[in-house]
């Protein structure tokens, strides 16, 4: 699946693009963050892991 992933554009969670768009066409917000997410905000991207903010650590 290299070069089908997107990232929602408020929480980066890393997604399928064509099943972040198919969610986001019908719900209108992300699964993940439930941030409103218009379709023209989503964008392919090469590799979520690249593109991914840092992980953060609980303490």
């Amino acid at each position: 699946m290299q070069g089908n992933w997107t990232q929602c554009p408020s929480c980066k969670f890393p997604a399928l693009m064509n099943e972040f768009l198919k969610v986001i066409e019908v719900e209108k917000v992300c699964p993940m963050c439930l941030a409103m997410v218009n379709v023209d905000e989503v964008h392919q991207i090469l590799e979520p892991l690249l593109d991914a903010p840092p992980l953060k650590l609980l303490s």
